[in-house]
Parts: C-alpha cells; structure tokens; sequence
C-alpha cells in the first residue's frame, strides 16, 4: 500500500496507521513484549517466558487458522528438512504416551541384548525402528518388539489363547 509523498498522502498515511494500532494493540504489545508494564511486572514475578510462549503460540493458531494450507506446507518443508529433529520428537512422543524417559527405554533394550524380545533379531524391519510393545489393557511396557512381532501380537488381539491355537496349527503334520 503506497501513499503518495504529499501533504494528503502523509495524512493519509498517519489516519491508517492510527487505525491500525487501535486494532492492533495486543499485537504491539507482543512486539513491544520487553517495554510495557505488563511485561515487567511479568518478568518480575518469573512468568514472562511463559506468558510470551502463550502469545507466540496463540499466534500461530490463529496465523493456522487464517491460511491451514499455508501452515501445513510449512510445517511440512521443516519435517523435510530435519529427519532427525522430527525422528526424536515422535520417539519422545510415543516414551511420553507409554509413560517412559528414553534412558528407561535403552536399559530394557539392552536388558533384551539389543534385539527383538520375541524373535531376538537385530533388525527391526521397518524404517521408523523399534517398536514398543505395551499392555492395551493397563499401559504398561512390555518390551521392545520388531515390527512383524508388533503386527503378530496385534493381529492376536494380545490374546494367549489365540497365540497358543496358532502354535498348534502350525505344529500339525501336513500329508
């Protein structure tokens, strides 16, 4: 938006950019987050971190909200170019959800000789790694399975009973 540089086009300029700070407050406040009294006040009582981190992120909600496609091909050319970054933030993910820290993890792997709890290969057979097993039914942690013993157990339904009826299947004698 370009305004002529005459007297009626720095009026002009001067009413639209009062208009838009009275709309705008709490934005400049963001901007202006280390000068205004309520910032100081904050970072006096030792919650101004937090409270910047709530503005960002409300921000970006509604930054989403205003363009979505926009947002997921941004977030989408971050996850390209950081694999490693996204690989860590869903394995913290998945040990938070099943309610373990990464060191408790590596010590049941190695407890396990570094292998798949049933089939004891090394290899986990799928791209993502590792899978965790856990009990659906109370959370807790089982083991660390490959990927075809994950399937296994849960196209079993965890059931033992169905496990031990697949064993006897497969023992029977074919003619």
């Amino acid at each position: 938006m370009g305004w002529p540089d005459t007297e009626e086009g720095r009026a002009a300029r001067c009413a639209y950019l009062v208009e838009w700070r009275r709309k705008n407050r709490d934005k400049i406040l963001g901007y202006s987050r280390g000068n205004s009294a309520k910032a100081k006040a904050a970072r006096a009582a030792g919650t101004f971190d937090q409270r910047r981190i709530e503005y960002e992120r409300k921000w970006a909600r509604e930054k989403y909200q205003r363009d979505p496609a926009a947002g997921r091909a941004k977030a989408a050319a971050w996850r390209a170019k950081n694999p490693d970054k996204v690989r860590e933030i869903n394995r913290l993910s998945t040990l938070r959800k099943h309610g373990i820290t990464p060191a408790q993890w590596d010590a049941m792997f190695d407890a396990q000789g570094g292998c798949c709890a049933i089939c004891r290969t090394d290899d986990p057979r799928d791209r993502r790694g590792w899978h965790t097993d856990h009990d659906h039914k109370t959370g807790i942690v089982r083991g660390i399975l490959c990927r075809h013993c994950n399937i296994m157990l849960g196209h079993a339904h965890d059931d033992p009973a169905t496990l031990r009826a697949s064993i006897a299947y497969l023992s029977q004698e074919r003619t």
